[in-house]
């Protein structure tokens, strides 16, 4: 039984554009993510128009797979730049989905545009990695701003290569013997919880499913739980 806590909790990464009405839980920060330009002219609005609510702006791999005309990511580049985002991302690797050699060369012309970009803005960077970790942490361990592995699904050398750059590792609420090894490993100081919804989590209340994922295979409290993940996301983000 999922017990719902009161203490303010942080969800770093949903896609409230997918949702037809937005219901925060009490006490709740959020972020909604975008993955593609139309995505993202929403989440500007949503966090325009719902208290709590941040958007972090950003293209991700499998928009841009088949992508024939690159240049447009110019433009969808110069419209990030004229918003507030707290973060980039969803941005990074997918070759899960990237099948042929061109698809993955646009992945990582998009990926290496949106690093440039989060570098300009000095804004931290939430990275989608499927299937990609070596390659994507390779990159960014010479790169100095924030970082959070999202929904991370890799293995725990990576994780641990990864904290020990400073990476924070997100965790979903999906139950995994590799995430349970990879929590253990990299401790709650280099955690923070997320939905993904509504695409892992189904709705904004899963994050509880999260923490207790922590929580189970810390041995600690919920409570402690929310407290810390909190903590890291606000420093993640310098809010």
């Amino acid at each position: 039984m999922i017990t719902y806590i009161t203490m303010v909790i942080f969800d770093t990464h949903c896609h409230l554009d997918r949702f037809k009405t937005i219901e925060l839980i009490e006490n709740e920060l959020a972020v909604t993510c975008g993955y593609s330009h139309e995505a993202n002219i929403k989440a500007v609005e949503i966090a325009k128009n719902n208290k709590n609510v941040y958007c972090a702006l950003g293209i991700a791999p499998h928009t841009v797979l088949d992508l024939e005309d690159l240049s447009i990511i110019d433009t969808w580049i110069n419209f990030i730049k004229k918003q507030k985002p707290i973060a980039i991302g969803e941005i990074g690797l997918d070759y899960h989905w990237a099948k042929y050699e061109k698809q993955i060369k646009n992945e990582k012309l998009v990926f290496e545009k949106m690093l440039s970009l989060a570098e300009d803005m000095k804004l931290p960077v939430l990275i989608h990695s499927r299937k990609a970790e070596k390659d994507i942490i390779k990159r960014l361990i010479d790169f100095e701003l924030p970082k959070i592995l999202h929904c991370y699904s890799g293995n725990r050398e990576s994780a641990k290569l990864a904290v020990k750059h400073d990476m924070l590792i997100s965790i979903p609420p999906v139950k995994s013997d590799m995430r349970k090894k990879v929590i253990k490993d990299v401790g709650l100081n280099n955690l923070v919880v997320e939905t993904d919804a509504p695409y892992l989590g189904k709705d904004l209340y899963d994050i509880y499913k999260s923490i207790i994922i922590i929580s189970n295979a810390l041995g600690v409290s919920e409570e402690k739980v929310e407290e810390k993940t909190y903590e890291n996301a606000k420093r993640f983000f310098n809010l």
